[in-house]
This record gives C-alpha cells, sequence and structure tokens, in this order.
C-alpha cells in the first residue's frame, strides 16, 4: 500500500512541475502574440504610409475631422510655436496645423506701482484664445507664464497655452475615434 502512495506522491508531483512549466509556457506565448500583433499593427501603419498619395493641408477643424474621423494612424506634433495633427485616411494625409496663441506684456515701474505699457500679439486673434485658454480647434489648456526681461523698473512677460501632451493625446484621440495608444508623437516624412 505505501509503494502505491509513493507512486501516486510521484505522479501528483510530476503533474505539478508539468502544471507550472505549462502556465510558463502559456504566459510566454501570450507575451509573444501581444508582440506579433504590435509588430502586425506597426506594419499596417507603414504600408499605408507607403501607400499614401497625397498629403492635404486642412485649414479648419471641422473640416478635418470629417475628413480624418476613424484614420489608419496618427501623428501629432506640439512645440512653443505650433500644433500639428497628420491623419492617414484611404492612402491620404491630412493635415491641420495652427500657430499657439501668444501674448507679451510689457509693464514698467512708476512710483510704487507696476503700469501696463505694451501688449505685444502676432496676430489680433490671439487676445481672445489667450484670454479663453483654448486653441482655434477647441482644446483647452492652462495659461502659462514666464519672464522673458527683467530689470530694476521693467518687466516683460510672456502668456501662452501650457499644453500637457496627455491631455493633447486624449483630446485627439476623442475627436478622431482613434485610440490613444496608438497615437504617435511625431511628423509624417514622405520621400
Amino acid at each position: 500500500m505505501s509503494e502505491k502512495m509513493d507512486v501516486l506522491d510521484l505522479i501528483i508531483n510530476v503533474l505539478k512541475e508539468h502544471e507550472k512549466n505549462l502556465s510558463k509556457y502559456i504566459s510566454r506565448l501570450e507575451e509573444s502574440i501581444k508582440r506579433l500583433e504590435r509588430r502586425v499593427e506597426e506594419k499596417e501603419g507603414e504600408k499605408a504610409l507607403k501607400e499614401a498619395k497625397i498629403k492635404v493641408e486642412i485649414k479648419e477643424w471641422s473640416e478635418f475631422k470629417k475628413q480624418a474621423i476613424k484614420p489608419e494612424s496618427v501623428y501629432f506634433e506640439v512645440n512653443d510655436r505650433f500644433f500639428q495633427v497628420e491623419a492617414l485616411k484611404e492612402a491620404k494625409i491630412n493635415l491641420y496645423r495652427e500657430r499657439l496663441p501668444r501674448l507679451i506684456v510689457e509693464v514698467e515701474r512708476e512710483g510704487g506701482k507696476y503700469v501696463l505699457k505694451r501688449l505685444l500679439l502676432s496676430d489680433a486673434e490671439d487676445l481672445p484664445l489667450i484670454l479663453n485658454s483654448e486653441l482655434k480647434c477647441g482644446f483647452k489648456a492652462p495659461l502659462r507664464s514666464s519672464i522673458v526681461e527683467e530689470s530694476e523698473n521693467k518687466l516683460r512677460v510672456e502668456v501662452s497655452l501650457g499644453i500637457e501632451i496627455s491631455k493633447i493625446k486624449s483630446w485627439i484621440s476623442n475627436e478622431l475615434s482613434f485610440p490613444v495608444k496608438k497615437l504617435v508623437k511625431g511628423k509624417v516624412i514622405l520621400p
């Protein structure tokens, strides 16, 4: 009877060990499948880019949105001067680009107070955009300011929008019905 128990224990231990190994193999297989799926998605995006025949710059966000809804891939770029989105759909690259609004405020010290001397704008439409904390496309962002020049009696401050990458990605994703995980920070360069 003892020998039968020993054999059963051995079989049970071997089965447990096989179960552990099988679990490891399943995990590795699942990881490999996920990597393969990502590669396939990347290759499909690259293939679609290679097949793109034209690039169209669209001036109004509402029109861009109509043309680019549910695209195959999306690329975006934000810097101190502009915001840009490129969406690949049906062998066409749709481009939306807008200059970021800026305001320079100059104040001077007179007596014990600072007096506003000048407001400098690149374009008249920048003022309402800055005051409303938004871009022309409708994306809202908090204001940020930085001192450009400072002396004993003079202060020059730049006011602009503080665009956070995670928030602009989420906004683009919602606007274009495109998965946020697939959004790429960058731009399309055609051969």
